[in-house]
């Protein structure tokens, strides 16, 4: 019974499509493009109507994934350039509809398309095959991938275990190689800074966007300020007698985190951008908090780094910083990263002035 109703289900789908007439293509009336399987990602919808033989309208007979898609021309050819982004995803369903003149009905064409450029991914870690090998390799099931043809991250999941250093809470980046270069991982972490002493404990980690529409793949991880136990420079600075910012000393201020993850197609870099929201009881303090907000790194491995400083791009405790340069050498010879940071635009006139934000590079070279 079961296998007789998926095939009369199958035979209704197939008589739908074809306009009812099973085995029947219409005449004056054909999809010209795209093939079964598109490689690039950009591509073009184009379709014949023959005017004198059906009523077609480009506005709303075309449909992509059950979203109208806007076709332009004076026919008989109908078109349209698809750029990534929505409706598409690696499986697709294009149907095209016109009325025949001749009965008044309804003919629809139907074609999968299959729609493979090489995008970019992300996607929780099921199959232990997803994740690296090296020296500092971390990942484990459970964390988030990202990855293209070009280089492959890990971002850790929230809540369950911490690693060592910088490396108390989740939801930061721990692994990263390029694709084809496996076992030369010794990245440990990067750790989005809220203050001097504290920084994002990460409650929550999403795929934000998995990629299959050919645009960036994008991870976000959220959560409230935690003291980073690993630095705690106010003991020191106040034994020495030398002045600390209150607000900076172990305080727990009501602000929250977020940090997005980025990564295009094609490209060998993840773009992290954390956005801070002050959610601070009104007049409770200072209506500008002065935090000290940055990354805390440690690139872990055999590593030699070497700091850049340029005047105008990115501050830190260390000043200006243009480039974080880690070069293996040893058992780590072949394996080279960076971190430097990106401007961030100033807030358009109107914007709410409660949260700012933060940005930097990773890059694998």
């Amino acid at each position: 019974m079961t296998k007789r109703s998926s095939l009369f289900a199958l035979i209704v789908v197939a008589a739908l499509l074809l306009g009812g007439k099973c085995g029947l293509l219409p005449t004056g009336f054909a999809v010209l493009s795209p093939g079964p399987v598109v490689t690039d990602f950009s591509f073009e919808i184009s379709v014949e109507v023959d005017s004198a033989d059906y009523l077609f309208d480009p506005a709303t007979d075309v449909l992509l994934n059950f979203e109208p898609v806007v076709l332009s021309g004076a026919g008989p050819i109908y078109s349209v350039t698809m750029n990534p982004g929505f409706p598409l995803r690696d499986d697709n369903q294009l149907i095209v509809k016109a009325v025949r003149i001749s009965d008044s009905q309804v003919v629809r064409i139907g074609r999968s398309i299959q729609y493979q450029p090489p995008k970019a991914r992300a996607h929780v870690i099921t199959d232990s095959g997803d994740l690296m090998t090296g020296p500092l390799a971390h990942g484990r099931l459970g964390d988030f991938l990202l990855a293209n043809d070009q280089a492959r991250f890990i971002v850790q999941k929230a809540l369950l275990r911490d690693l060592y250093s910088v490396g108390a809470f989740g939801g930061n980046l721990i692994d990263a190689e390029l694709v084809g270069h496996p076992g030369l991982d010794n990245f440990l972490e990067v750790q989005p800074m809220l203050n001097i002493e504290t920084v994002i404990n990460a409650e929550t980690v999403e795929v934000v966007n998995d990629g299959q529409d050919g645009t960036a793949a994008i991870i976000r991880a959220c959560g409230p300020d935690d003291l980073l136990d690993f630095v705690n420079p106010s003991s020191q600075v106040v034994d020495l007698g030398l002045p600390f910012p209150a607000l900076a000393d172990d305080r727990d201020l009501e602000i929250e985190g977020c940090t997005t993850y980025t990564l295009e197609p094609g490209d060998r870099h993840v773009k992290l951008d954390t956005t801070v929201f002050n959610n601070q009881l009104e007049g409770a303090i200072p209506e500008d908090l002065p935090l000290f907000v940055g990354d805390w790194m440690n690139q872990g491995g055999e590593l030699d780094v070497l700091i850049t400083p340029t005047i105008g791009v990115g501050t830190g405790l260390l000043g200006e910083l243009s480039l974080m340069a880690m070069s293996g050498f040893d058992e780590s010879a072949g394996v080279d990263y960076a971190f430097t940071t990106t401007p961030v635009p100033s807030l358009p006139p109107g914007n709410p002035t409660n949260y700012f934000s933060i940005s930097g590079v990773t890059v694998v070279l």
